[in-house]
């Protein structure tokens, strides 16, 4: 499933929070393909549940492309309507007609979901992309849930939060919101940058 990136939306933003993923693994990177793609590469040097998932995805087949949007973004809300992208996070699409499965989510908004027992917990912007790629990856290698997509999703997500210390999500209760959640934040790692450095030598993410 190579991984693009679009060049209409903020690859910054998107770049720095695969970068996040992978727990600062200088083994990620970016190479130009035209002027609507970048393609995302990414040589795993350690083994996680966001490095491994990353690492699926730049390696297999298929074709995923991340916008990152800010607040106000327009997606469709599925009833024929559209809604902020702020209010929902992220969005992933079925393939187009070409094969194609576009991932959009938010990048400047703080959001929440719930926990098992109700209680708002943080919904940071790296979770929320790891969340819509979970969409995308299991479209891609023909392992989608239809019955309970987000079921599934949730599953996915948990293994990248316990992976950084965040509280478990219900995967249950797909309902959530902008604004604070628990107050808990992804712990900060050290490593290269994206491109093996490329981009301004060491950083902490």
């Amino acid at each position: 499933m190579p991984l693009f990136l679009n060049r209409s939306t903020d690859t910054g933003a998107a770049l720095a929070d695969l970068f996040v993923i992978v727990r600062c693994d200088g083994g990620l990177g970016q190479a130009t393909v035209n002027g609507q793609v970048d393609q995302v590469t990414y040589a795993k040097s350690v083994a996680g549940a966001g490095q491994d998932r990353i690492e699926a995805l730049v390696g297999g087949t298929g074709n995923i492309v991340i916008s990152a949007a800010p607040s106000g973004t327009l997606i469709p809300d599925g009833q024929g309507g559209t809604v902020p992208i702020n209010l929902v996070g992220g969005v992933t699409f079925a393939p187009d007609a070409n094969g194609i499965i576009q991932v959009a989510y938010c990048f400047d908004n703080r959001m929440f979901a719930f926990d098992t027992g109700g209680n708002r917990i943080e919904f940071p912007r790296s979770v929320i992309l790891f969340h819509e790629l979970a969409h995308a990856f299991h479209r891609a290698n023909g392992s989608f849930n239809a019955g309970d997509p987000e079921f599934q999703a949730i599953n996915d997500e948990n293994a990248y939060r316990n992976q950084v210390g965040l509280t478990n999500r219900d995967p249950n209760n797909h309902d959530g919101g902008e604004g604070a959640g628990n107050g808990q934040a992804i712990p900060g790692c050290s490593g290269l940058a994206p491109g093996g450095g490329a981009n301004g030598g060491c950083c902490t993410c």
